[in-house]
Order: structure tokens, then C-alpha cells, then sequence
């Protein structure tokens, strides 16, 4: 492995050392070389101690070379010119083994870098801990869903949200759950999974979630416009033919009527007239329940949107004049209020107008009275989204029919057709975004529209 220089300077090194010996034993035998015996013994000394330095520090080299090769530590490098006496295919085979395991260990650095990379930056949630709760990962979709900062250790979920980490606790490995967490004024649906890896010795379990709402809401609302669509078929089948025949009913009951009075005025025609009020009652409620179906359908028939960007201010404004004359009359002031004041929406202006609108009206509904207020808010959230916000001081929405108001059909006022907030919805989640309203009795409900950025 060493090349003949190295071994010559070894031997030399040792030959100088049985020289100063030799001549040390030679000099004895004299006693007035005392002098010179004792500097043979420092020369002596010092040769032997440089010889020992010179190997120790050879195997220290190398110790250190074969300890960070073990630990992959890329970071030593082995240099022959420390050492001279290396030979050069020695030399040569080591920088070969520290390129391999620095090129080694930057692949590795820049994998983790990636994973870590597209861990911290997946929308759906991941956290990792191990036997003692104590977590590995704790993402960025994490903190955003459940609305806390990094945790260290699972366990800490207890004191935040006890009924997840109860979830999480005794979920089994491959099993998916759905959970609805309430967090601030909207109620997230969570999908739940939960699975386990070893890493070496050490059992991590991985729970990722996310928030599937969205994807439930789209469900629920195909599941309605089907029905719909099944009850307005069918209504309007029965319907037609018997506003037809009632109108036809009341053409011969008004035809037969005259030609009778024509012949005898004096007769009592009050029967016919009961009757022929009677058609016409059932051809007008017919008409009505007609009209009152196509308007469902109406739900069902939005498919697609056409968008543009508008001014929010301009938005507020424009809504507030329409509904001017109402305002005035049970004296209601609209305090609007836009951060930037130059903020954009794309989105489908007819529809939105029409949604703030139902908003207004239904806020003007649940105040009553005179001297309420309803406030217009629109801003950026942290994540760049528009939330638009509607908020009243009226008689709010009872907390057992809350979850109730977007059904179709479900109404709380008297003569309520149930129609504007399902209509409501259906936009909203066109523009892929959400709805959201909070409500207290006797305080006064917030309706909270958000659109995303990214996803139009």
C-alpha cells in the first residue's frame, strides 16, 4: 500500500535511532563524555518522539478519514500532501471513496430537501410522531387546518382539540375517518388517515387530513339538483294537463253561463258561479305551483359562470342604492368597509350582485325593526383569498335549524320560497369557493363568502 520513500524514511529514522544508541553504549565506557552522552540522549529522544509523532499523526489521518466515511460526513477531505510517503494508487483509491460518499451524501441532502419541500407545501395535512408523541413532521397545511402553530408533541392536541387527538389516539393503522372540526365561525369536514412505518428501530405513525367540505358539498348539491329536477318533471307532468283543463273548464262553465242568462235572466246561475270561481282558483294555484317548481329548477340550471374583475367598493354601492327605498323606510344604516380600497373580484358580476342582494334582504328580514345596522366588509386573509362578509344586528338563526339553511325547500320566514341561500351556494361553490354563516338568537348573524385566488 506505501510506496519505497515512505519505507526508506521509516528505516532511516531508525537507523539514526540505532546510531544514537550505538554510540551512546560506545560512549560509556568514557566518563568525561558525559557531556556528549547526555546530548546523544536528546537527540535520541527527539528522534524517537518525532518518529512517534509522525505515525501517530499518519493514523490519526486515517482514523479520521474511516471515522466521518462511517458517519458520511462529506465534509473532511484526505489530502496526500500531508503525507508524502503515500503512494499514489493509495491516494488516488481514497479521493475516489471521499468523491463517491460526497457525491452520496448530496443526493441524500437534496432528496430530504425535496421531500421536505413537498411535505411543508402539500395542502394536505401530515404530521409524523413516534411512540412518545413526540413529532417528526408537523407541515404547513397542519397549522393552517387545525389553526395552531407547530406542536412538538402529539399529545399537545389534547389541550387544543381533545376530540381529534381522541380520534387520532384510537384510530388503527389504514383506517379513514371523517371528523367535523369547528374552528372560528365554519365547521371544516376532515378526512382522517392513519398509518405506521419503521425507521430503523423507532415505529412512526403518519396521520394526514384534509379538509373534503368542498368535495361534500358538490355531492350534496348534485344529490338535490337531481331530485329537483326528478320533483319538477313529475309536479310539472300532473300539473299541466290540470291547469289546462281547469282553464278549459272555466272557458265552457263562462260560455254556458251566458248563453243560459241570454235565455232566462231570471234564473239563480250562483251553483255555476261557485264552480267556475272554483276552476279558476285551481288554474291560478296551478300556475303558481308551476312557477314556484321552475324556480327550483332554476338551481339546477346553473352550470357555468362568465368572469371579470370588478371593483368591491363599486359592488357594495351599487346594492346599497338598489335597496335604497327599503333602507330609508325602517331607517337602517349599511356601513361598508374595503381593505385595499382598490379591491378586485373575478368573479361573475351578475351573479354576485344578485347574492348580495339575497344577503341584504335577508339581513333587512331578520332586523325587523327600525334603527338596525348591517355592515359590508371585503379584505385579504392571510392566504390572499377575498372574504366578503355580511353582518347584521338582527334575531339571528336558531342553532338547531343552522345546519338546515342551505337544503332546498327550508325556510324560516312565513312566505319564504327556501330558494335564495341554496341559489347562493350553488354560486359560490361555481366560483370554487365557500360559504359560511354564524349566527347567535337575538344578536345577529354573519354571513361570510370566501373566494380563492388560485382557484379560478
Amino acid at each position: 500500500m506505501l510506496n519505497r520513500r515512505f519505507y526508506i524514511y521509516i528505516i532511516l529514522q531508525l537507523l539514526l535511532i540505532s546510531v544514537s544508541i550505538f554510540l551512546i553504549v560506545y560512549l560509556l565506557s568514557f566518563k568525561e563524555r558525559f557531556f556528549s552522552i547526555f546530548s546523544l540522549c536528546i537527540v535520541l529522544c527527539a528522534e524517537i518522539i518525532f518518529l512517534a509523532q509522525y505515525i501517530n499523526h499518519f493514523n490519526k489521518k486515517i482514523a479520521e478519514f474511516f471515522c466521518n466515511l462511517k458517519s458520511a460526513e462529506s465534509s473532511y477531505a484526505f489530502s496526500d500532501k500531508l503525507f508524502k510517503g503515500i503512494s499514489k494508487n493509495v491516494s488516488e483509491d481514497i479521493n475516489f471513496i471521499h468523491k463517491k460518499l460526497h457525491a452520496s451524501v448530496e443526493k441524500r441532502e437534496a432528496q430530504e430537501s425535496f421531500f421536505q419541500g413537498v411535505i411543508e407545501n402539500a395542502q394536505t395535512g401530515l404530521i409524523a410522531f413516534d411512540e412518545t408523541g413526540k413529532t417528526d413532521v408537523f407541515n404547513k397545511a397542519s397549522c393552517q387546518i387545525l389553526g395552531t402553530h407547530r406542536l412538538k408533541n402529539i399529545h399537545s392536541l389534547q389541550d387544543i382539540l381533545p376530540d381529534l387527538h381522541l380520534v387520532i389516539m384510537q384510530q388503527n393503522p389504514g383506517e379513514e375517518k371523517l371528523f367535523s372540526l369547528k374552528r372560528n365561525d365554519s365547521i371544516l369536514s376532515l378526512s382522517i388517515r392513519l398509518s405506521e412505518f419503521k425507521r430503523g428501530n423507532q415505529l412512526l405513525k403518519i396521520v394526514s387530513f384534509q379538509n373534503i367540505k368542498n368535495e361534500l358539498n358538490e355531492k350534496e348539491s348534485d344529490s338535490w339538483h337531481k331530485l329537483i329536477r326528478i320533483l319538477a318533471h313529475e309536479i310539472n307532468n300532473s300539473l299541466t294537463p290540470i291547469t289546462s283543463l281547469a282553464s278549459s273548464l272555466d272557458s265552457l262553465f263562462e260560455d254556458e253561463i251566458a248563453g243560459l242568462y241570454s235565455l232566462n235572466p231570471e234564473l239563480d246561475f250562483s251553483g255555476l258561479k261557485q264552480a267556475r270561481e272554483g276552476l279558476q282558483i285551481i288554474e291560478e294555484r296551478g300556475r303558481r305551483l308551476t312557477d314556484f317548481v321552475d324556480a327550483y329548477r332554476n338551481i339546477a340550471d346553473i352550470k357555468s359562470i362568465k368572469l371579470e374583475n370588478f371593483k368591491i367598493l363599486e359592488l357594495f354601492y351599487n346594492t346599497k342604492q338598489l335597496l335604497h327605498e327599503q333602507l330609508i323606510e325602517k331607517k337602517i344604516s349599511v356601513e361598508i368597509s374595503v381593505l385595499p380600497i382598490d379591491l378586485d373580484l373575478k368573479a361573475d358580476r351578475k351573479y354576485i350582485e344578485q347574492i348580495m342582494i339575497n344577503l341584504i334582504r335577508n339581513a333587512l328580514y331578520a332586523i325587523g325593526h327600525q334603527h338596525g345596522r348591517i355592515e359590508l366588509k371585503a379584505f385579504l386573509d392571510d392566504r390572499n383569498q377575498v372574504n366578503i362578509e355580511v353582518k347584521d344586528n338582527g334575531s339571528g338563526i336558531k342553532e338547531e335549524v343552522l345546519d338546515k339553511i342551505f337544503i332546498p325547500f327550508f325556510t324560516t320566514k312565513e312566505k319564504g320560497s327556501g330558494i335564495g341561500l341554496s341559489l347562493t351556494k350553488q354560486i359560490i361553490q361555481l366560483h370554487k369557493g365557500e360559504i359560511s354563516i354564524s349566527s347567535k338568537e337575538n344578536e345577529g348573524s354573519l354571513v361570510q363568502l370566501i373566494f380563492p385566488v388560485n382557484a379560478l
